[in-house]
Order: structure tokens, then C-alpha cells, then sequence
């Protein structure tokens, strides 16, 4: 509904999974979706210790997919709940290179 293509869904890396993978324009989004009985829950529920692991899940993915390195990246979180409408945080936290 952003205006994003979805280029992968649970895609796995040898270092983790990166839940969904999305292109809009010059930009790469690579998105943690989190869902919980409440919305409160699913934003208390990314750790840094899981911030790490997508950071480089995300790091692996791009040195398969060199063609995405000039895009602009960033690591989303999408924070869902039962009858709430989901949270779309846009560069959640940093990739590190």
C-alpha cells in the first residue's frame, strides 16, 4: 500500500532470515515484522541481540545482490497486532558496513 515490490519474503541467509525484502525507486528496504497479542508487545519484542543478527542477515543478502549496493537501504520494523493497523518504522535501526 507504500508503493513498495516485494523482492523476497522469509528469505534465509546464512546468517538469518530477513522476513520480507522491498523495492521502492532507488530504495531497498529490508523489514523485521514482529507480531504480538499487542502492539506494546510486539514493539518491546526487538532486542538488540536481534538488531545484530538482521544487520547481518541484511549485510549477506547485499553481497549476493551486488546490483542493490548503490541503492539507498534501510532496515525497517513492521510492528503488527490483532485489529490494530501495523506500525511501519522506516530505518528502525542502522546497517553497519
Amino acid at each position: 500500500m507504500k508503493g513498495y515490490r516485494i523482492i523476497a519474503t522469509r528469505h534465509r541467509t546464512p546468517v538469518g532470515e530477513i522476513d520480507i525484502i522491498a523495492r521502492k525507486g532507488g530504495a531497498v528496504a529490508l523489514i523485521e515484522v514482529k507480531r504480538r497479542k499487542r502492539l506494546a508487545d510486539a514493539q518491546s519484542s526487538l532486542t538488540h541481540r536481534q538488531q545484530q543478527r538482521i544487520a547481518r542477515a541484511a549485510l549477506s543478502w547485499l553481497s549476493r545482490n551486488p546490483h542493490y549496493q548503490d541503492y539507498e537501504i534501510s532496515l525497517d520494523v513492521i510492528f503488527m497486532a490483532p485489529f490494530r493497523k501495523p506500525v511501519h518504522i522506516r530505518g528502525a535501526y542502522e546497517l553497519k558496513q
